[in-house]
């Protein structure tokens, strides 16, 4: 049995997808990962050093930052590795960030959240 499609979560945006998410239009724009780039997210070794590096830095730093707190849900790339793998890997390049954060830095790197 097949499911039905669901449409893309960016607003008003008529693309339908397999899963929940955004489109590769609106992916694009949010600034999330290039579907050429994937491979190094979906992969167990990221799997384990990320859920290692959550559990080391449990709190979102940029709301400690801003004297809030959130847990932390995503290690980012403070500079945006764009497929090199020595940046992906370097521990200096990484922070712990909530969704929210995360949303609003990678927004901002791709232009779209000002």
């Amino acid at each position: 049995m097949r499911k039905p499609k669901v449409p893309c979560k960016f607003p008003l945006c008529p693309e339908l997808l397999d899963s929940p998410g955004y489109c590769k239009k609106h992916r694009a724009l949010m600034g999330y990962v290039s579907d050429q780039w994937h491979y190094l997210y979906n992969n167990q070794r990221w799997r384990k050093y990320s859920k290692g590096y959550l559990n080391k830095h449990p709190l979102c730093h940029q709301c400690k930052q801003e004297n809030q707190i959130a847990p932390s849900d995503v290690v980012d790339h403070i500079v945006p590795h764009r497929g090199d793998r020595k940046l992906f890997w370097d521990s200096e390049n990484h922070q712990a960030l909530c969704n929210t954060c995360h949303h609003v830095k990678t927004g901002k790197e791709s232009g779209w959240g000002g």
